[in-house]
């Protein structure tokens, strides 16, 4: 269920009149955020990181490894604490296993392995085209965030949106802020809000109003910002009647670039 949310959202102050900005100029933010961002989501698979994945019940700390194209997630912490002697042994086993596989695959089986990853990848990217379509962006004035300064942009729906495919006529079904950094121009902040029922992978799930998502960005280096928390709180029917809620609270850090 997270990983649908995720997967979706992979894509996402008062003002005062010294502050106002005409319709243009917002729309000039949003297209250049909107290339950033997207350059940002095309280097993403440049890096290893760290991740802790917090469900309020547990929490599990990954190391998220580049192995030859796709990323790999090794298991270290459960809870903030390191695992248990046979745990780490039946991890090791587990990198034994995957590294070995990609060593000795065929050609084919790799360019499968790459294009199935590229495809959920690319699915994601689709979505940043839509933005500026999807949304109709308002200018909220600039705030500081941190050592920075941001543009703040609220984005509603716009009624005469027609979406391109199945997974942008979600876009249709949320609210949005965006704080824009105002020297790059990469996402800062993203929060997200389902305002009503929205289906995602055809019929099997239907978001709900409940649905927030909150999403921070930081710069790793060479104009490249990646994300370090995703908090995703779900109200979902799976199959239209289905209850099923999740909340998850992800933390990413020590981004390390791939060596080639």
């Amino acid at each position: 269920m997270l990983g649908a949310i995720a997967w979706l959202f992979g894509l996402f102050a008062a003002v005062s009149p010294g502050n106002a900005l005409t319709p243009q100029n917002v729309e000039s933010i949003v297209q250049r955020s909107i290339v950033a961002n997207e350059a940002d989501w095309c280097a993403e698979p440049d890096y290893d990181h760290w991740e802790r994945d917090d469900t309020g019940s547990e929490a599990k700390t990954y190391q998220v490894s580049m192995i030859d194209g796709t990323p790999y997630e090794r298991l270290f912490e459960i809870d903030d604490q390191p695992l248990s002697a046979a745990r780490q042994r039946d991890e090791q086993r587990k990198w034994d296993k995957v590294m070995g596989g990609r060593a000795s695959e065929s050609p084919s089986q790799r360019a499968h392995r790459l294009a199935a990853y590229q495809r959920q990848h690319d699915r994601v990217r689709a979505l940043f085209h839509e933005l500026g379509q999807a949304f109709e962006f308002t200018f909220h004035g600039q705030r500081p965030l941190g050592s920075r300064t941001v543009y703040v942009l609220e984005a509603t729906p716009r009624s005469d949106y027609k979406p391109s495919n199945i997974d942008a006529r979600a876009l249709t079904g949320m609210h949005a802020e965006f704080w824009i950094d105002t020297q790059s121009y990469h996402w800062a902040k993203v929060t997200a809000r389902v305002h009503r029922p929205i289906s995602v992978f055809g019929v099997l799930i239907r978001l709900e109003p409940g649905t927030f998502l909150e999403l921070e960005k930081a710069p790793v280096g060479d104009d490249v910002w990646l994300t370090t928390h995703l908090a995703v709180r779900s109200e979902a029917k799976i199959l239209s009647f289905l209850p099923h809620r999740t909340y998850e609270d992800d933390r990413y850090y020590n981004y390390t670039k791939v060596s080639p």
